[in-house]
């Protein structure tokens, strides 16, 4: 049986218990079941006027479909006595669906109380059991305590699934940045071995600079995986330190390979006609960054179209690593000075302003693995390979890479020489 009725006031207008119109939004909303038009009229206006948002039904099964399309309802107020269904299978029927995050609270009424109506109830687990007639100020006083609850469960749970889901990604994330350890620990092991037949001096300089990145990637790894509480603005900080040191690692790879691998470049690349003027130019602008951060200005004296043959990419590497190798030696505000002569050999003299060079250095100039400072406080970064893979790309191209001058406290000027080719 279903029924029409309105009722003065703010609250939406129920037909057969679905809303037809509404009004502002309520944050209090609750369901009333019972079969008694009359007594739904009574209890609704009651709720209506105490500040509730009220939807009705005059059965169960229409209370579920009410309930499915507004999760909003915190509490139930039913009859236990009506047709069909009672109260009771409403009340378990919320015990299995309406849980969690939708959890709802059920009151329960009856005109004829007795001892085993209220065991029932209570092992349905309802919020409270009233007698009708019931005193509307205690029904309004159970349905704010009910709505409380209610509100607490739902916002409890909301709280534990943000909180498992956080912890989820973090595991994941904590997985993630383990197999990347993995990975990086798998390469350090790779370029170690490929890497012992070298001397004592190689290996100095190689097992520093790779412990430099490996102490993060340890320490960060060991943070994560051990530790519970972190937060992922942390997570992502120690995730980004792990991938740079890694970075670090892979670099200092590429270049021990493309060192041994130099020979078979040059065969294999195509040589091309490569004007000085031009390379060097690019090279500038290339370093314009790193000497503007030390003051260094680099000069060039160089006629055009002097032309020289070879691997365009593989000399161009070469001239600049002679070149950052003066800005870096170079003191605050110094200069590099860059000059071009050509005859029947073109002749590329790079210069600094710098300290000089030890006669360790100049007597193994070109040596893999040198560097100009091998203790574990230089200021020079790298495996001592830039040099001598400059040297070997130059010989290559049956050239020379030589100390012209370096004198303490006068810099040192460094020499490159090429066969020069007419212009074409």
């Amino acid at each position: 049986m279903t029924s029409e009725y309105e009722v003065e006031g703010s609250a939406p207008v129920f037909v057969g218990g679905r809303p037809t119109g509404t009004s502002e939004k309520r944050i209090k909303s609750i369901l009333l079941v019972d079969d008694d038009p009359l007594m739904l009229k009574l209890l609704r206006t009651s709720l209506d006027k105490a500040g509730w948002a009220v939807f009705a039904s005059e059965s169960v099964g229409n209370a579920r479909r009410i309930l499915h399309a507004h999760p909003e309802i915190t509490v139930v107020v039913s009859d236990i006595h009506m047709p069909s269904e009672t109260g009771f299978d409403l009340v378990n029927w919320l015990n299995e669906t309406c849980r969690d995050d939708r959890h709802t609270e059920a009151i329960l009424i009856t005109g004829d109380s007795n001892d085993e109506a209220l065991i029932a109830a209570l092992r349905c687990r309802v919020f409270d059991f009233l007698q009708k007639p019931c005193d509307l100020r205690n029904l309004i006083t159970a349905a704010d305590r009910a709505y409380r609850t209610a509100y607490a469960r739902r916002d409890r749970f909301r709280r534990l699934s943000m909180l498992g889901s956080a912890l989820d990604q973090v595991r994941q994330e904590q997985l993630h940045f383990q197999t990347q350890l993995r990975e990086a620990e798998a390469r350090f092991e790779d370029t170690r071995a490929r890497l012992t037949y070298v001397g004592q001096t190689m290996a100095g300089v190689v097992s520093h600079e790779l412990r430099t990145p490996l102490i993060p990637i340890i320490g960060l790894a060991e943070v994560l995986e051990t530790s519970h509480d972190l937060s992922p603005d942390e997570i992502r900080e120690f995730a980004g330190e792990i991938r740079r040191a890694g970075e670090s690692l892979a670099s200092i790879v590429d270049n021990a390979l493309s060192f041994i691998d130099i020979d078979r470049q040059v065969r294999t690349q195509p040589h091309e006609s490569i004007d000085l003027a031009e390379l060097i130019q690019e090279l500038i602008a290339d370093l314009a960054p790193q000497a503007g951060e030390k003051a260094v200005t680099i000069t060039l004296a160089c006629a055009p179209k002097q032309k020289v043959r070879g691997p365009h990419f593989l000399l161009r590497g070469a001239v600049r690593a002679v070149m950052d190798n003066a800005v870096k030696a170079s003191p605050h505000a110094g200069a590099v000075a860059v000059s071009v002569r050509l005859g029947d050999r073109a002749v590329v003299d790079i210069g600094d302003n710098g300290p000089g060079l030890s006669k360790h250095v100049r007597k193994n100039f070109g040596a893999p693995f040198m560097n100009g400072d091998n203790s574990d406080t230089r200021t020079w970064p790298g495996i001592g390979l830039g040099i001598a893979s400059a040297l070997r790309v130059i010989e290559a191209c049956g050239g020379t890479l030589a100390v012209l001058t370096s004198e303490p406290g006068s810099g040192t000027v460094i020499r490159i020489t090429l066969p020069a080719i007419g212009n074409e």
